[in-house]
């Protein structure tokens, strides 16, 4: 990772020569409107939450025109685990330009990969993993994963949602941890999970509960303490609401 940083960027004029870069770089914009422009894939509009991927020796323009300005955070990388990224079709200069939201999210992400300070090798080799883990995020927001990889998001929802913390936080308070709205997080966990998170946590709750059971040495009361139920009775009429028997 050889630059990363933020910039504000007036109209730039779109009838000079293109630029080619020597790296990768991933371009975020952050608010308001502009262009991408090369000669493969001609002119797109962009807007706030697109993302730019910038290939080695692709020939290319983009920013904002007459009248226009955008805000941008940017990352430029190089190295060969890159080229195996492209090599395998993961990055793909067929679709250099991504839309990702909500731009909060996306930034903190790219921001993390930012916040190591490359001064050893251990350190750079942290920053490159960080870099990679975000990518993988990238194609598994827009669909272009290979199949079993989940965006982190998901991932750290899930895991939320499994512990008996998650009784005591409402859905809305998890997806403001996740910087996404209620009725986004909603309806993005539901078609990554074929069901709505209330429902995924009702059924982590009661597969938890059975997992105890079955290991046996604990009472009902013992269980209800175990998943965070401060009342056994509600424990067990919760129990029998979705599972349809007592836990007895």
């Amino acid at each position: 990772v050889t630059q990363v940083g933020g910039l504000t960027k007036t109209r730039i004029e779109m009838t000079r020569p293109y630029r080619v870069f020597g790296s990768y770089a991933l371009v975020y914009v952050l608010g308001n409107s502009g262009v991408y422009i090369d000669a493969t894939h001609g002119r797109r509009r962009l807007r706030g939450g697109d993302m730019i991927c910038v290939f080695p020796d692709v020939p290319h323009l983009y920013g904002p025109e007459d009248g226009e300005f955008w805000q941008e955070y940017f990352l430029v990388f190089e190295g060969p685990v890159f080229d195996l990224w492209r090599t395998q079709g993961l990055l793909d200069p067929a679709e250099p330009v991504l839309h990702v939201e909500p731009v909060e999210y996306w930034l903190k992400q790219m921001q993390r990969v930012a916040d190591v300070t490359a001064t050893t090798e251990e350190s750079a080799l942290v920053r490159v993993a960080r870099l990679q883990e975000l990518l993988a995020e990238l194609l598994a927001a827009t669909g272009r994963a290979p199949q079993g990889l989940e965006p982190r998001w998901l991932t750290e929802a899930r895991a939320w949602l499994e512990t008996p913390d998650a009784r005591g936080m409402r859905l809305s308070e998890l997806a403001g941890r996740l910087h996404m709205s209620d009725a986004t997080f909603r309806r993005r966990f539901a078609e990554e999970m074929g069901m709505p998170p209330q429902q995924y946590r009702d059924r982590a709750l009661v597969e938890a509960a059975q997992r105890h059971m079955m290991r046996g040495g604990m009472t009902d009361r013992e269980i209800a303490y175990a998943l965070g139920f401060e009342d056994p009775a509600y424990f067990s009429r919760r129990f029998k609401q979705l599972v349809g028997r007592s836990p007895s």
